[in-house]
């Protein structure tokens, strides 16, 4: 008996491997699937800036990093004793003006020095539905808890991201060769209305069809997999918004399956666990059979290592 609708997906024509680096933008789901990535022993570099959900806000995200545009002292907002930027998220933050600029060009500079002729970009759309900040007229990348009287709602039309994010992804090949990847975050926008929710990730779906038909990108179906072939809400986290792990660990095995070949997957595996081992807790930690783990652990450790400096 046939109990799931299977989401096959072909095999990608370029693999990923470990000498990508990996750049990782948008939603909380990039956050997720760049956290296996990184346990996976790949280089990559997520979200600079902070969890960042529209596709107006990433194509500036995209200028920032390979134009090296500068923050200026209007992108700052204050919000008590805490300072915020309005292109960034909350976790970009300073007790002063100057302190959020320059954690912000930090973070600008290690990312624009990260990208090369090897970079690999994954975006995830998470909503087409923006806010501005109506005394200056600004998209914000994040609320940072303003009054909700000073901001403004609207939804980005299919060509509005068609147009904001192709002329981003031509500028940053100018900077870089670069290789693009979208996703479309499964995370629903419940506070949005569950029709404008729909509405939303509908014109995500198309602008980034539009994107691909272009030959500026490729797109990896994690979206379809939560709804299509999941379709459970034992794969949701308590708010039943959020796909839990066990889902994220559906989605990563369609992944590697999608754009890696099986050198790639063996070395992911290693150094899945290597991580595994390098946190395990022991319960006796002065026994001989500790201290055996942990000559296999440095062992494993340095086998990765050997196989990374080779790629590299």
């Amino acid at each position: 008996m046939k109990l799931i609708t299977e989401v096959n997906i072909r095999k990608a024509d370029q693999n990923i491997t470990h000498r990508d680096r990996i750049l990782l933008l948008g939603s909380c789901f990039s956050q997720n699937i760049g956290e296996k990535l990184d346990i996976g022993g790949f280089q990559t570099l997520i979200n600079p800036f902070g969890t960042i959900y529209n596709p107006f806000s990433i194509a500036e995200t995209l200028d920032y990093i390979s134009l090296c545009k500068a923050f200026k002292e209007e992108d700052a907002l204050q919000n008590g004793d805490i300072w915020h930027l309005i292109p960034c998220h909350g976790e970009i933050f300073g007790y002063c003006k100057d302190e959020v600029l320059d954690l912000a060009q930090r973070k600008q500079d290690e990312a624009h020095r990260f990208l090369d002729n090897e970079t690999l970009l994954l975006i995830t759309l998470g909503t087409a539905w923006l806010y501005s900040y109506t005394p200056l007229d600004r998209v914000m990348a994040n609320c940072h808890k303003v009054d909700s009287k000073l901001l403004s709602r609207r939804m980005m039309s299919c060509t509005e991201i068609v147009e904001s994010l192709s002329s981003a992804i031509e500028r940053l090949k100018k900077t870089c060769k670069c290789r693009i990847i979208f996703t479309i975050s499964p995370v629903r926008h419940w506070k949005e209305g569950f029709r404008d929710n729909l509405l939303s990730k509908s014109a995500l779906h198309i602008a980034v069809s539009e994107l691909c038909n272009k030959g500026l990108a490729e797109y990896f179906p994690a979206y379809e997999v939560v709804f299509d072939q999941l379709r459970d809400y034992r794969f949701y986290s308590d708010d039943l918004l959020h796909p839990n792990n066990q889902a994220i660990s559906v989605i990563w095995e369609k992944f590697c399956d999608t754009y890696f070949d099986q050198s790639t997957k063996a070395l992911c595996q290693k150094c899945e666990r290597l991580h595994s081992m390098q946190n395990h807790r022991p319960l006796y930690p002065q026994s001989a059979e500790y201290e055996r783990h942990l000559l296999k652990t440095d062992e494993l450790s340095n086998e990765i290592k050997s196989e990374l400096n080779k790629m590299r």
